[in-house]
């Protein structure tokens, strides 16, 4: 049994206000490395590692690896508020307790408060772009599998 974060389909990543914010956490720490707080070495070799699939890659990629058939998969429903709706602190304590760890095993511990400093006034400061494309939510799917007897 899986649960995924998807996108919508017919949906690009850049129509996606959680993608949005996540890409200004990367211009957080670009800022950071251009004003020598951080190494720009370490900014260039970090690994940021995050896709959201929809419903139909997913289908996709577990039937191309075969190890699995699906034996039922459906979206979510979630009362997720639009992006106009967020709490944007609520959001970037969510972040910053789903990244920090990563963030400090790259960085260090000591760029991490300075890091979502910046982070949180750069959120503030676009949350109205961000609000404008409030109707393209990532959503989760339900998959279940069956392991396939090869």
């Amino acid at each position: 049994m899986l649960i995924i974060p998807s996108l919508p389909a017919d949906t690009s990543p850049s129509e996606c206000p959680l993608i949005a914010v996540m890409d200004l956490l990367g211009e957080s720490l670009i800022g950071m490395a251009r004003m020598g707080l951080i190494a720009e070495a370490k900014v260039d070799s970090f690994n940021f590692p995050k896709y959201y699939p929809t419903q139909h890659e997913l289908e996709t990629l577990i039937g191309k690896n075969g190890c699995f058939s699906i034996e039922r998969i459906e979206p979510l429903l979630q009362s997720t508020p639009h992006a106009r709706d967020l709490n944007f602190q609520m959001l970037i304590s969510h972040t910053r307790a789903a990244w920090e760890g990563v963030i400090k095993m790259h960085f260090g511990s000591d760029i991490v408060n300075e890091l979502f400093d910046r982070f949180m006034k750069k959120v503030l400061n676009f949350s109205p772009l961000i609000a404008k494309h409030s109707s393209k939510q990532i959503t989760e799917v339900f998959v279940l599998l069956k392991r396939n007897s090869n």
